[in-house]
């Protein structure tokens, strides 16, 4: 029998809690400040030039395993996310923000994380099935509490709990495939913004690439 302190239970509790501890920063966005010596029209421009839009990645085949940078790039409104082609992630990081002068130059500000929509959507599924769960729960204690006890009137409990389990499961998968999308478009933005041979046509540096 297996006791609380055994050594093959102790690496289960900690990968649960890692797991957890990953899923509950997916909920929070994270600042993102870049400050550049160019002004904010070249940046804007360098920023357009690099990524692809939502319309036109929809209709882009080939590059499977690729990353790629899509998005909307405004006058007044930054929204780009890092894609990994083939891989569909509703939970990747978006950074959402807006070029301003700083002198001489500009910055990019902004947080990266979950879109609007997905944040809403999470949080109202997940909110409806911790409903699901209470009023499960009220009515096994009312059932008990009257005498009429069966084992359906836990069935509202065991699948809700089964429903909340496979969300936090799928989200925390999703948050932890996105970090790698999170890195490469942190270094995508830091080059474009930041890097003055980033205009040059072919050179990806933050793919590790160098000149000739």
């Amino acid at each position: 029998m297996m006791s609380a302190d055994s050594p093959l239970k102790k690496p289960a509790l900690a990968a649960v809690g890692r797991w957890i501890r990953i899923w509950l920063r997916g909920w929070r966005s994270e600042p993102l400040v870049l400050v550049s010596l160019l002004p904010v029209e070249t940046v804007r421009a360098r920023l357009i030039a690099g990524h692809t839009s939502y319309l036109r990645a929809a209709f882009m085949f080939g590059g499977w395993g690729e990353h790629r940078v899509i998005g909307r790039v405004g006058i007044r409104r930054v929204s780009l996310e890092a894609v990994t082609v083939g891989v569909r992630n509703s939970w990747r990081p978006v950074m959402r923000g807006h070029l301003e002068p700083d002198g001489t130059g500009s910055r990019l500000v902004g947080r990266l994380g979950w879109s609007p929509f997905v944040r809403a959507f999470s949080a109202l599924w997940l909110a409806g099935v911790v409903c699901v769960f209470l009023v499960g729960v009220i009515h096994a204690a009312v059932s008990a509490w009257s005498g009429d006890v069966g084992g359906e009137v836990f069935v509202p409990c065991l699948v809700s709990l089964g429903f909340l389990a496979f969300f936090v499961g799928l989200t925390a998968w999703g948050i932890y495939a996105g970090r790698r999308d999170a890195d490469y478009l942190r270094s995508w933005l830091t080059d474009r913004v930041q890097t003055a041979d980033a205009g040059i046509p072919g050179y990806r540096p933050w793919r590790g690439e160098t000149l000739l």
